[in-house]
């Protein structure tokens, strides 16, 4: 007989949870601005997870940061897209054959 400390399905799900949270963090990326003013961070499917703004960035016109941000956004996008092609039953791919068993 298996012992559980705990609930079962509660246990099984927090494992699974922390595995889908590794792997959510291995195809997220960062992009930052050349001169530091800038940081985003981007999860699968374009999500925007993160901004942070450097001690310069009170200075800079709010229409060009917003640009920043922007560019920052799709550089980061692409970084994750790359990351997640490349791994094998990324989150994406867990939800298509979902749907399909649906």
């Amino acid at each position: 007989m298996l012992g559980w400390s705990g609930d079962p399905p509660a246990a099984i799900g927090s494992r699974d949870r922390r595995g889908r949270d590794d792997t959510m963090d291995r195809i997220s990326a960062w992009a930052r601005s050349a001169d530091g003013v800038v940081a985003v961070r981007v999860g699968p499917g374009g999500a925007v997870w993160d901004i942070e703004f450097g001690p310069g960035a009170s200075s800079v016109d709010p229409h060009r940061l917003a640009a920043i941000v922007a560019e920052l956004s799709a550089r980061a996008a692409a970084r994750a897209a790359r990351r997640a092609a490349g791994l094998p039953n990324a989150p994406h791919q867990a939800e298509r054959r979902a749907d399909r068993e649906e």
